[in-house]
């Protein structure tokens, strides 16, 4: 805009206070030039976008609403609604209004390859505890909580990777995928691969926090079956993630 008004003003004789005079001062005539209406879309729908990951993503940390997390993950499990409509909602609009540059985003590959990383040592581990809940727990041994009465023992492992979950998959892994959604906006829709990807790494990591504070789940082996169940909704999960990343990197 800014190149086109000074093209137009070009070989002008006028003085800058004649300029400004007749046809208003730089700032108006850029904002002749814009578009409001797409401009009130595109921030609807990244609210919207924006939404499916920050509302279930901060759910659980401290000093947010609880009830948000427990709807989103631990009685109804509705965090896995936004995730699908995230995916589809950034693929379907970066695919139909997002441009593309020639050269791939040299930062992209690598928030692509933490993200994977991060979502293969969720499933890694879910895949290690629910064959033997009760086995990994004891094999790093116990520690004092400082939640609960006093001298409850905790395993030092769910303790490490609860917290891990928790800030990780609940506060880092939403501003990278906020970051990607700025950046489809600002510079290469491919971006958007960057919020697809960490969708799926925010619900896989707050869905397993869940099973492992879930007692019901943790104490007994007549509950393995529920738990492999549970991986192979995660599997699923993954899938969809790997997809609605794909649909934008295409």
């Amino acid at each position: 805009m800014i190149a086109d008004y000074r093209e137009m003003l070009a070989g002008d004789p006028r003085s800058e206070q004649e300029l400004c005079r007749d046809l208003g001062k730089p700032g108006q005539a850029v904002r002749l030039l814009v578009q409001p209406r797409p401009y009130r879309v595109w921030l609807a729908v990244f609210l919207a976008l924006s939404a499916c990951l920050l509302v279930p993503g901060l759910s659980p940390l401290p000093g947010v609403y609880p009830l948000i997390y427990k709807f989103c993950f631990d009685w109804f499990h509705y965090g896995i609604v936004p995730v699908l409509l995230g995916l589809a909602g950034g693929a379907v609009w970066f695919r139909w209004k997002g441009q593309k540059a020639e050269r791939l985003p040299r930062a992209l590959p690598v928030f692509l390859a933490v993200l994977l990383a991060w979502c293969a040592g969720v499933l890694v581990f879910n895949w290690t505890w629910m064959h033997s809940p009760e086995g990994i727990w004891d094999a790093w041994g116990y520690m004092l909580s400082f939640i609960g009465p006093p001298g409850r023992l905790i395993s030092r492992l769910g303790a490490i990777v609860g917290d891990t979950l928790m800030w990780g998959g609940g506060l880092l892994i939403p501003l990278m995928g906020e970051y990607g959604l700025v950046r489809a906006r600002q510079e290469d829709r491919r971006w958007a691969a960057v919020y697809a990807l960490a969708l799926t790494a925010m619900v896989l990591s707050l869905e397993t926090l869940t099973l492992m504070t879930n007692t019901y789940f943790s104490l007994a082996d007549t509950n393995l079956t529920e738990l492999r169940s549970a991986f192979s909704a995660y599997v699923l999960l993954s899938a969809a993630g790997l997809a609605g990343a794909g649909a934008v990197l295409c």
